[in-house]
Order: structure tokens, then sequence, then C-alpha cells
């Protein structure tokens, strides 16, 4: 859940508000935005994985390359199979 929630908040860093109305979007993520909180339903790298690709989507290249960025911050503290291959 950080690592999502740390991907959307670098996300809105850039491209503004607009970053939590993509997430709200992607099934499996159940935003509360007014208390900047989470929850993930399911598969938590499923829904990470779909989470990234809206933003990939919508904003492009420069969109992945931020969530990449936020990544490396956690990668030592996830498992690797937690860690969806687009932001190896």
């Amino acid at each position: 859940n950080s690592l999502v929630l740390e991907i959307i908040q670098g996300q809105a860093s850039i491209i503004g508000l607009v970053a939590w109305d993509v997430a709200t979007r992607v099934p499996g993520l159940k935003l509360d935005v007014k208390n900047n909180n989470l929850s993930v339903e399911g598969d938590p790298k499923m829904a990470l994985e779909k989470l990234v690709g809206q933003y990939e989507e919508f904003f492009g290249n420069a969109s992945l390359e931020i969530c990449k960025d936020v990544t490396r911050k956690f990668l030592s503290q996830l498992p690797p199979e937690q860690v969806p291959d687009v932001l190896r």
C-alpha cells in the first residue's frame, strides 16, 4: 500500500489532482482522497500494474519513469515477486 500511495503522490506532484482521479478508476484500489489513504483489494501486484499502466496510457513515458523512480526507494523492502515487471 505504501508504494501505491507514494506512486500516486509522485504523480500528483507533477500532474496535480488528476493523478488521484486516474487512481480511483483502477480496479482493486479503494481511495479516500480526503484522508490521503487507500486500501488494495485482491492482488496488490496486479493493482499496482494497472495503476502504472493507466498513468502511462494517459501521460506517457515520463509518467512511467516517475513510477520507476518512486519504486526504486522501495525495492529493497519488497519481495521481487510483488514488483510488476514494468517497474523493474
